[in-house]
């Protein structure tokens, strides 16, 4: 395996501190972007250093030079078809991450009343323990496998 640094040189023999330097050098030089794909603030790049710094190399694994990648993500084909090898209840989170985006601790949050099969439409990280920030409170519209899902389910559910 041949890694690349953040600057875009191959290195097959880079080190994690070199890594480390070169991925904060290019924060602080606005190369590296942040998720919203702006440039670091000084605070935050003095935090990735500082966080960086302090993880012990030792623990982090990478791949051996000549294996083969493992893991890989579903195409659309194969995902419509791993739901139905489920039960139904099993499936259902699946399809709320897949279809819906949510992460885990937002489905196990999530309750009917966040859900609104008229208007095809659910609320995520409505609570404030199901949200890993502000941003992440969203509406996200119901695609129709995963509308048919909800429609079965609450179909499902016991009387109250």
């Amino acid at each position: 395996m041949v890694r690349v640094n953040a600057i875009g040189a191959r290195r097959p023999d880079l080190q994690f501190d070199e890594a480390r330097r070169i991925f904060v050098t290019s924060c602080a030089e606005g190369v590296a972007l942040n998720k919203q794909g702006r440039s670091y603030k000084p605070k935050a790049i003095l935090n990735l250093d500082s966080s960086l710094r302090r993880l012990p190399a030792a623990l982090v694994r990478l791949p051996a030079p000549d294996s083969v990648e493992r893991d890989r993500i579903a195409t659309p084909g194969e995902f419509a078809r791993l739901p139905r090898c489920l039960e139904s209840a099993e499936a259902l989170p699946f399809a709320l991450a897949a279809y819906g985006t949510a992460r885990a601790q937002e489905i196990r949050i999530l309750g009917w009343p966040q859900v609104d099969l008229e208007h095809r439409q659910m609320v995520l990280a409505d609570e404030e323990g199901a949200r890993k920030s502000r941003a992440a409170h969203r509406v996200v519209p119901l695609v129709r496998p995963l509308l048919d899902r909800l429609r079965f389910a609450w179909s499902s559910r016991p009387p109250p």
